[in-house]
């Protein structure tokens, strides 16, 4: 009996003493962070939407964007947020946020703030024109600037500021913007993008709204108060929403400043990726 006991204490003390380390490679798997990486990476073989098998299903919302994932490089991309992960948490806190989030209602709130964000959307209807934000109500405002507070996306209210103040002050009438149509330039109304910038943090409060419509008040609440009070996850989410954000919006900018005209001449020669994307 006595190595029986033996190994069964040796077992609960490795337990009990938190020995178990996931890896950050873990944690992005967790995540589905991975997921989404290798989703960008599959949606590039395909030529047409009828080449996605029915149990690839999902690769069709990022068909949907495959103009504007062309120069993406999703391996840089995961290289780089796994190198910035590992420099800024240490073994304890990667152990905390992969027991966080395989909890799936922590998950799925993750996901919606970052990996199912669209940020190509995002950057052409903060310049359109003919884009109409509904004002969201009240109520719905005051929850979302706890989230605005908890993942600290006054960053990305200062890239909404810097983007609309550049356009006003060039006094252009049209810019090159990323998009999912074969028009690469967007015409612009100054007295509606100053409007915009006037009021920077309820335009990111109203378009939050529109993209987190499905939730409810309780999930946003049972989110925030399971996240006010863990320094790990404060830590942790203002870094990975921001640093998803603004890792496309630069790879958007390059695009949209080196290679428009390259995928005007892509495009021109593939007759099925102009009709399934660029109409």
């Amino acid at each position: 009996m006595r190595p029986y006991l033996l190994k069964f204490i040796f077992l609960f003390c490795f337990v009990s003493t938190g020995a178990f380390a996931a890896s950050t490679e873990q944690l992005l798997e967790t995540i589905k962070f991975n997921k989404y990486i290798k989703s960008i990476k599959a949606v590039k073989t395909y030529k047409s939407l009828d080449e996605i098998p029915p149990k690839d299903y999902e690769l069709r919302y990022y068909f949907n964007s495959l103009k504007l994932w062309y120069y993406f490089d999703e391996d840089v991309f995961k290289k780089t947020l796994t190198s910035k992960m590992e420099k800024n948490f240490n073994q304890t806190e990667i152990n905390h946020l992969y027991e966080i989030f395989s909890k799936p209602f922590m998950n799925k709130m993750l996901g919606a703030m970052t990996i199912n964000r669209n940020v190509f959307d995002f950057n052409e209807n903060l310049v359109n024109e003919d884009f109409f934000l509904e004002d969201a109500k009240e109520s719905r405002i005051n929850i979302l600037k706890n989230f605005y507070n908890l993942f600290a996306l006054e960053i990305q209210k200062e890239f909404v500021e810097n983007k609309l103040r550049s356009i006003i002050g060039s006094g252009k009438t049209k810019i090159k913007v990323l998009n999912k149509k074969n028009k690469n330039v967007a015409f612009i109304d100054p007295k509606e993008l100053r409007k915009r910038l006037k009021a920077p943090k309820l335009f990111l409060l109203n378009y939050l709204a529109m993209e987190l419509k499905k939730f409810n008040d309780f999930e946003f609440r049972e989110f925030i108060r399971l996240s006010k009070d863990d320094q790990i996850l404060k830590k942790f989410l203002p870094f990975y929403a921001n640093f998803h954000f603004l890792y496309l919006t630069k790879y958007i900018s390059k695009v949209e400043l080196d290679k428009l005209n390259q995928l005007k001449i892509i495009d021109s020669k593939d007759p099925k990726v102009d009709k399934y994307i660029l109409k």
